[in-house]
């Protein structure tokens, strides 16, 4: 099984606008996402979590506080290995969209998945 783990701080409109993306897939329903919610002092962590309850394939995790890029990314692949035992995993940053290729291109491409993406930075 195939995780993807989005790191999340305090902005629900990136954070969503590349579930969106996500969700456009085919193959959606096959991949486990893993939101990580890096200590939003906003509560949008909370706002994500509520949005997110009825999609059986995405968790919502809430640190505590803001673990910084990395221990906050491994958070989500520690549940991803752990919790779900996904065997591959792709963290994904929240500010880009996948907008072309599929899922599987983007593991094949072993951290080339670059010109998949559309470049666009959603965050600005």
């Amino acid at each position: 099984m195939t995780a993807i783990v989005i790191l999340h701080y305090m902005n629900v409109n990136v954070t969503t606008k590349c579930l969106s993306c996500l969700r456009k897939s085919p193959e959606f329903s096959t991949l486990r996402v893993i939101i990580v919610d890096n200590g939003s002092p906003n509560d949008s962590g909370e706002v994500l979590r509520e949005m997110y309850t009825s999609i059986p394939n995405i968790t919502v995790i809430r640190n505590a506080e803001n673990l910084g890029f990395s221990a906050g990314n491994n958070v989500g692949y520690r549940v991803a290995r752990e919790r779900f035992h996904a065997d591959q995993i792709l963290v994904l940053d929240n500010g880009r969209l996948v907008e072309r290729g599929t899922h599987e291109q983007l593991m094949e491409e072993k951290g080339r998945y670059y010109q998949l993406y559309t470049g666009n930075n959603i965050g600005e």
